[in-house]
Order: C-alpha cells, then sequence, then structure tokens
C-alpha cells in the first residue's frame, strides 16, 4: 500500500512513502499492522492521500468466542422490589467481532443456557432471554401462583404454565436455603443466607445429541422430580437439559453481535434464592471461514474523501504548532470485519509575526536592525525551510504632538473645574500634558463664567389662560393645573407636583391633574444651556378638595295627568349643602331651592303628560387659600314621566281590515300602565254576552267582531278598572259597522 501526500498550493512537492503490511490470519480483539510514515506538513494546508491496495487480499478470522458466561453471585430479591435491582435479576454477556451480517437463523444456532441457581418452589420463578435488539424468549413461565408487588413486572403473555401439570409446591431449584427473612431485601440477615446452586440448561439444539429430561423435557413436569428438587443437569455430558417453555424460534433474527441479558423474577415473597452465574453458548458454525479486502477509509478530523481511495487531510482547528496528529486507515473484508491503522503527519506552522504600537512623531521603532519613524501597515512573506508561509504584518502609527485651545463655561459662583483639576475664577491658563498616546500636548485654557443670573421660576394657571407666578390656586377634585418657566436659555426642566417627592415629571411646561384632595407644593428645577441649574419651591402652591355627591329619587315614580304632581327626596352627600332643582316644564325651565321639594306641573288649562328632565345641583363651599370661598358641585339628572291617565271609550268599532279602527280598545288603558286590574264584558242587543277580559295587558286582548262572530248592530259594554287612584267603572253603546 502506498501513501501520497502533497501540499495543496505550496511550490514544494513531497512524495512520502506509506508501507502497510497486513499478516493475513488475526484472531478476535487484535489488530496486527506494520506502518512505516514521516512526514512535514503545514498548519492551515490540506494533504492530498492516495492509497493502494490488492483487492484479491485474503483475510482469516479465527478463533471467535463462541460461549461467555456472566460470573458472581447475586442475591435475587424475594418477590419485591430492592434497590437497584428492582424486581429482578438481570445481567448481560456480550459479544463482539462476528461478521455484522451474523444473526441467529435456527433454533440450532444457540447451543444451550446455563444458568446456576438456587430457589425454593418453582412455580414462583420467571426466567427470560432477551437479544440485542430487543426479541424475547421464555425459558420458564410464572405459575401464577401467589402474589407480590412484583408479579406486575412479569409480562403477562409468560404468565401460567401452557401445559402438563404443575410440579409439587415442594420442587425446588438446586439445594435451595428456604428460610424467608422478614426483610426481604437485606442478603446480610442469616435467613436470607445463599443455599447450593445447580446448574440447569435449556436448548431447543436437535444436531448436538443433548439428553433431554424425561417427558417431553420441560422443567415443570412431575416427572423431571428428582428428591424434591428438579435434578440438575451435566453441561460436559449433555444430560438432563430441559427445552425452554417459549421455543428459540422466537429469537430468529437476533444479531449475534451486542449485549444479551438473561432475567430471573420471583412473582412471590415467601421465599428467596440466589444466582450465582449464567453462560450463552452458540453454534461454533458462526466463526467466518475467509474473505477479501473489499474497501479503505481514511478517519479523523478534517478528513475529505476524494474517490474511491484518495482522500485530503488537514490538521484539526486548534492544532498547535510541531503537533502529530493521528488518521486512521481502515481496511474492510466481505467478511463484515475491519482491520485498521494508525498513520501520522507532522504538522508545522505557518511563523506569523505582529508588529504593532504606538509612537509620537520624532521617535523611532528598530524591527530586526530596520528603522521605522513613519505610519505603515503592510503584509511581508517569505517561505520558511519545510516550505510553510511566513508572514509578517506591521501596524506601527505615529501620532501628533498636540497645541490646542479650549475654553470652559462654568456657571455663576461655582469652582471651574477642567481635567480634574480646580482653577482659581475667569482668565486664560497655559497646561502642559501628554496624550493618551504619550505624546506632549499644550492646551491654551480660557475660563469664562456664564449664565451668572439663570433663574428657575413657576407660572401657575388654572385655565391655561391667566397665569400668575405667585398665587395659589384653589379647586375641586379632579383639578387640572398648568405650570410653566419661561426662562430663556432653559435647557431642560423637571417638576415635583408635590403628590409624590419620588416622582419628577420633565418639560419647560405640563399640564397636570389632582385627583386627591390637599395642599401640595411644586417644586421645579431648570438646567441652562450650560448645564448651570436652579430650584425653586412654591410652597402650599395647590389646595384642592373633595366635590360633594348629588343624588335623589322621587315618588310616585310615575305621576299622572289628573295629579301631576312628585315629592323628591334628597339624598346628597354630605349634609350641610346648599341646593338647586332646576325643573323642566312645559313652559321652561323652573328653578327651586329646597332640600326636598314638592313640585307640582300643572298649570291651568294645561294637560301635563310626557317625559320632564329633573336635575339637582348640590353645592359644598370650602375655605381656600388667602382665606377666599372654593365651591365644589356636583349633579345628578333623572327624568320623570307624567302619565296620561284618562280613558276614553270608544262607541263606533269599524273591523272592515283596513287596520283602523278595527277592534274596540279602551284607549290609554296599555299606555298608562296604572290600570292593570281591569275586566269588561260585552253584550249584544238581547242581552247576551258576545266578550269578556279580564287584566287585560295587550292590545291583541281586545274586542275584535271578527274573532266573536259578531254582525253588524248595537252591542253594550260594561268596564271596571283599579288602581292606586281609585276605581273607574264605566258602561256604554257600540256600534259595529263594515
Amino acid at each position: 500500500m502506498q501513501l501520497i501526500m502533497k501540499r495543496g498550493n505550496n511550490i514544494k512537492t513531497y512524495i512520502i512513502g506509506l508501507i502497510i503490511s497486513l499478516i493475513p490470519v488475526f484472531s478476535y480483539g487484535q489488530r496486527i499492522v506494520s506502518v512505516n510514515l514521516d512526514t512535514v506538513a503545514c498548519l492551515g494546508d490540506s494533504v492530498f492521500v492516495g492509497i493502494g491496495y490488492d483487492p484479491a487480499h485474503e483475510v482469516v478470522v479465527e478463533d471467535l468466542v463462541t460461549a461467555i458466561s456472566h460470573p458472581g453471585r447475586v442475591f435475587l430479591p424475594d418477590g419485591i422490589p430492592c434497590g437497584s435491582l428492582g424486581c429482578s435479576y438481570r445481567s448481560p454477556v456480550t459479544f463482539s467481532g462476528y461478521p455484522s451480517n451474523a444473526v441467529i437463523s435456527s433454533v440450532n444456532d444457540i447451543n444451550f443456557i446455563r444458568l446456576n441457581i438456587e430457589h425454593s418452589w418453582i412455580g414462583d420463578i420467571y426466567i427470560g432471554i432477551t437479544c440485542p435488539n430487543g426479541q424475547v424468549a421464555s425459558l420458564m413461565n410464572y405459575s401464577n401462583g401467589g402474589t407480590s408487588s412484583c408479579t406486575s413486572t412479569i409480562p403477562q403473555s409468560h404468565r401460567g404454565w401452557t401445559s402438563g401439570s404443575n410440579a409439587p409446591t415442594s420442587t425446588f431449584f438446586g439445594q435451595a436455603y428456604d428460610d424467608g427473612a422478614s426483610n426481604k431485601c437485606d442478603s446480610t440477615q442469616p435467613s436470607n443466607a445463599p443455599g447450593v446452586g445447580w446448574n440447569y440448561c435449556w436448548s431447543d439444539n436437535t444436531m448436538n445429541g443433548y439428553v433431554y429430561a424425561p417427558g417431553d423435557g420441560l422443567i415443570y413436569r412431575n416427572t423431571n422430580v428428582h428428591n424434591g428438587r428438579i435434578d440438575s443437569s451435566n453441561v460436559a455430558q449433555g444430560r438432563q437439559f430441559y427445552h425452554p417453555n417459549e421455543s428459540f424460534s422466537s429469537l430468529i433474527g437476533c444479531p449475534i453481535n451486542g449485549s444479551w441479558y438473561i432475567e430471573v423474577m420471583d412473582g412471590w415473597s415467601i421465599d428467596n434464592g440466589y444466582i450465582f452465574d449464567w453462560e450463552l453458548s452458540l453454534n461454533p458454525s458462526f466463526v467466518p471461514s475467509a474473505g477479501t479486502v473489499t474497501g479503505i477509509d481514511v478517519v479523523g478530523n478534517e478528513v475529505t474523501r476524494t474517490g474511491d481511495s484518495t482522500f485530503l487531510v488537514s490538521a484539526p482547528a486548534g492544532t498547535e504548532n510541531d503537533t502529530m496528529v493521528m488518521y486512521r486507515v481502515l481496511l474492510f473484508s466481505s467478511t463484515g470485519d475491519t482491520l485498521d491503522t494508525a498513520v501520522w503527519v507532522h504538522y508545522t506552522e505557518h511563523p506569523y509575526q505582529l508588529v504593532e504600537g504606538d509612537f509620537c512623531d520624532g521617535d523611532t521603532l528598530w524591527f530586526e536592525g530596520t528603522p521605522i519613524t513613519a505610519s505603515v501597515a503592510r503584509i511581508d512573506s517569505v517561505l520558511t525551510t519545510y516550505g510553510c508561509l511566513s508572514v509578517t504584518e506591521y501596524n506601527v502609527r505615529f501620532h501628533e504632538r498636540y497645541d490646542v485651545y479650549d475654553s470652559i463655561f462654568p456657571c455663576g459662583n461655582l469652582i471651574p473645574w477642567y481635567a480634574g483639576v480646580p482653577y482659581p475664577g475667569a482668565g486664560d491658563f497655559l497646561i502642559t500634558d501628554t496624550t493618551v498616546w504619550g505624546c506632549d500636548s499644550l492646551t491654551h485654557l480660557t475660563i469664562s463664567y456664564m449664565d451668572s443670573g439663570f433663574r428657575a421660576q413657576i407660572l401657575l394657571s388654572d385655565d391655561g389662560e391667566l397665569w400668575s407666578g405667585d398665587t395659589m390656586l384653589g379647586g375641586c377634585v379632579p383639578m387640572t393645573v398648568w405650570a410653566m418657566d419661561t426662562m430663556p436659555l432653559m435647557l431642560e426642566g423637571y417638576w415635583n407636583m408635590g403628590v409624590d417627592s419620588a416622582t419628577w415629571l420633565s418639560g419647560d411646561s405640563l399640564t397636570y391633574i389632582y385627583d386627591t384632595a390637599g395642599v401640595f407644593n411644586i417644586t421645579h428645577v431648570a438646567v441652562s444651556l450650560h448645564g448651570c441649574r436652579d430650584t425653586v419651591m412654591m410652597k402650599n402652591a395647590v389646595w384642592t378638595f373633595t366635590p360633594p355627591h348629588a343624588s335623589f329619587s322621587w315618588a310616585p315614580e310615575n305621576p299622572v295627568l289628573s295629579h301631576p304632581v312628585a315629592e323628591f327626596f334628597n339624598y346628597s352627600t354630605p349634609a350641610g349643602l346648599s341646593y338647586l332643582w332646576l325643573m323642566q316644564t312645559n313652559d321652561g325651565i323652573d328653578s327651586v331651592k329646597e332640600a326636598k321639594p314638592f313640585y307640582s306641573w300643572a298649570r291651568d288649562g294645561e294637560n301635563v303628560f310626557g317625559d320632564f328632565d329633573v336635575t339637582l345641583l348640590a353645592t359644598q363651599t370650602y375655605v381656600g387659600p388667602y382665606g377666599l370661598p372654593v365651591e365644589c358641585v356636583d349633579d345628578s339628572m333623572a327624568t320623570v314621566t307624567i302619565v296620561n291617565d284618562w280613558l276614553q271609550f270608544p262607541n263606533l268599532v269599524t273591523p272592515n281590515g283596513d287596520g283602523t279602527n278595527d277592534i274596540w280598545k279602551v284607549v290609554n288603558l296599555l299606555e298608562c300602565g296604572l290600570y292593570s286590574m281591569n275586566e269588561v264584558w260585552i253584550y249584544n242587543r238581547w242581552g247576551t254576552e258576545v266578550f269578556h277580559a279580564k287584566d287585560i295587558s295587550r292590545e291583541e286582548e281586545f274586542w275584535d267582531p271578527d274573532e266573536t262572530n259578531s254582525p253588524d248592530g248595537t252591542y253594550f259594554y260594561r268596564f271596571m278598572a283599579r288602581s292606586a287612584w281609585g276605581v273607574v267603572k264605566r258602561n256604554g253603546m257600540i256600534e259595529v259597522v263594515r
């Protein structure tokens, strides 16, 4: 095999010989490979790898392990979950090295499964085998006798023996120490001491001449019992073997490589036992005899395949200078096996130097014997003896020595500071210093006082029109106040309106609503264009008061045309208010100043009915700023409906279907709603009753001559109604004309 490596973009090419010798016979777990490699590559470059091999080269694999046991004594939980063991003993044996496509294809592919165990009655036990892909076969079903907290962990399909008669209840595995402990999880208790385990073998193999137990070879047959214990098997002689309860045909398709698990669970918590070891033995026919090399691969970080046997490799990110990096060459055989070997590439860096710094005009920087006196930014590159590119980057900066002029404008009567240094006052000053680059500098500083007359001021208004700077304002909650500062040169303004000391509002003017009663100070901070600050406070600037609450009702709820009078009840709070009632009438607005008026809408010659608005104005007077009164007013408005209680009784009905006067009804009976208790009788000319109705509340309930089949002619009515205003009785005549 030959490995060829080339440096991608360099002017030099390296041809490196790599010889890998394969010894054609090897054993399980070995990698017998001879390597000769010595090469150097540059960090950041890709290396071309070409590999040649003989595809007809024969590879033989021999001495694969066909039987693996799992040793070690383990206490079997006694029908209850025990710590990390749970309800079962479960342990693996692992096979590897077989061809990747090797699977169980026949029950004869499994020689036997051996379990060394001691336990009292066998009917409590479930034993199963699980292959690497999860397929399961039951070696012995649980008899389904007894109950415990572990019964539910046994698969439902593996509960209950499927044929034959049950073994006697005293039938044991091995020489069981049958003395159940009260603590069923503590193996250190004397009553949980281990007995003597016997070997038991299960097999479906019909090719090896095994001698199965009497009968059909199931472990739970009565005929298999010997002195109260199931007979142990003789593994070497292949005697006294047992068939699994579930044929090993359920394991067909299981891969050989991987972990096989045996699981033993106790379904009844009145006995105990131990597992000492178990073994899985496979048919030796799985060992492949020979194969050929079918392919090759290179594995490692930063490897790219460019063909069937060509690759590009480069150093992984973060590889340091003078580092050996390993890559694996893999050979694949037709048997599914892989041989691999490590190859190494010695990586060296592309040297890189950075020359940078900040200097002052007139300084000199020396680098490798060369003076540098001016700013420079460039990159130089050469090749090293290994052919790697060496780079030097220059980034040198030269800075001026400054001579500048500056001015500051401190606020009036304040000590001026400049660059962290206090100065005695206004004037011109010469300052020597160094720049941030360490270069000498000269500053000409001029200090001039500004804003010596800058003062904050507060102007207030309760309407946004009339402003005052010294007048306190009084009003009722909610009260809107306008505040403003008209000082020239102001940059920023901040206001505290006295409600919350921590709340500040910004702006040279603002509108604020007071929603609580009290006396409030207003504080204003003004900042000038040059940063000067001034603060002013107006004490007791705003007085706010709680307004009263106006409320009223009246009786009766609906006055009537015949008596348009209502008594008004005043519920306004607090006590001691002054009142003004505004009563709507047919002529306009009438005013009343009583607290609880008794009001009549009756006017000479007028019929008064309909809706009339009534408004109550309640006023409370407070002593405000400067001892002046502040009046707070609340109003309440409602509508009083005066009902037309004049009932009219028509004497003519024309039921011709034109929608006019088709029925006989008492006018205003329904509209006023006062006479809900009513009754009417209608008779023909011979005194026969043709209609009777009581407590009429809808127009459809009045007399319709068509509905009573009453012909044209003269009829007589009798009406009676009762209300809070009295009793109405009427008699009369009705003419029906179509």
